[in-house]
């Protein structure tokens, strides 16, 4: 009875100190992220004349709704899966080296990895997203359409409901009245895009002489389709690293056991030993 008391008090412990320590360093992190957006909000609002319901929808969309995490409690997965990679760990060295089960709070990192993954296949998908909206709106112009015309346009033939869509269709409303470049100005903060912001400061430039609208968008085009012309070869080089694991995983199980299991068994005797 004794030894299940302190197994049930050391998995209590384990639990307790995985949550202090995600809860100091996520907690510290967030309440600073929140402070700064709380600061960046209340200055925009003062510096913008205008009534509290337009203020707000001036403002960019959150970081998780751009990354496509919204919608999940994350930290509460991450509490989850800890907890269950904790019970796995505990029942599969419980009659060796229950402090071994400790290991299964690892667990608690594979919502790190999928955030990781989603996250980046959202910014993928939003690049080209850029990519296929500079390139509409350099066609729309080069047949002489203005820009407000174009992305009117744009947003006209723009079907679904993708975020990107949604925020073109809601920057229309809300800022074409002051300037097409700052429908283009929201999209880039909502996307955090680099692109945007260098398409913004060719229209600029295009604006005050230096070159015309239809060259600013060639240029901004050309420089959007090299950048995922390398991003694709990036990742065809990196794909035989990523798929060389799971192709000896798939293809040959008998010898990856055979490699992996005196290696444990050897790191379980040791434990045993110091025991």
């Amino acid at each position: 009875m004794s030894t299940v008391l302190g197994y049930v008090f050391a998995l209590g412990l384990a639990v307790g100190a995985f949550g202090l320590l995600y809860s100091s360093a996520n907690g510290a992190w967030g309440l600073a992220t929140r402070l700064l957006q709380f600061r960046r909000r209340r200055f925009l609002r003062r510096a913008m004349v205008l009534p509290p319901g337009q203020k707000r929808d001036l403002l960019p969309i959150p970081e998780e709704d751009y990354l496509g995490l919204s919608g999940t409690n994350w930290q509460m997965v991450q509490v989850v899966t800890a907890i269950l990679g904790l019970a796995v760990a505990y029942l599969v060295f419980a009659e060796t080296s229950p402090l071994f089960a400790l290991v299964g709070l690892l667990g608690g990192l594979a919502p790190r990895l999928v955030m990781k993954a989603v996250a980046a296949e959202a910014q993928w998908r939003h690049l080209r997203e850029i990519r296929d909206f500079i390139t509409s709106l350099r066609l729309a112009v080069t047949l002489n359409e203005t820009l407000s015309r174009a992305l009117m346009d744009i947003a006209g033939r723009e079907e679904g409901y993708s975020l990107f869509a949604r925020r073109l269709r809601h920057h229309l409303d809300t800022r074409l009245s002051t300037s097409p470049e700052a429908v283009i100005g929201g999209l880039a903060e909502d996307f955090r895009s680099k692109e945007l912001r260098d398409l913004l400061l060719r229209l600029e430039a295009a604006r005050r002489g230096g070159l015309s609208f239809a060259e600013a968008l060639l240029t901004s085009a050309r420089e959007v389709e090299a950048e995922i012309q390398e991003r694709v070869e990036m990742s065809i080089e990196d794909a035989p690293a990523r798929l060389l694991l799971p192709t000896l995983v798939g293809f040959f199980p008998n010898v990856f056991i055979l490699l992996i299991l005196p290696l444990a068994m050897t790191v379980l005797a040791g434990i045993q030993g110091v025991r």
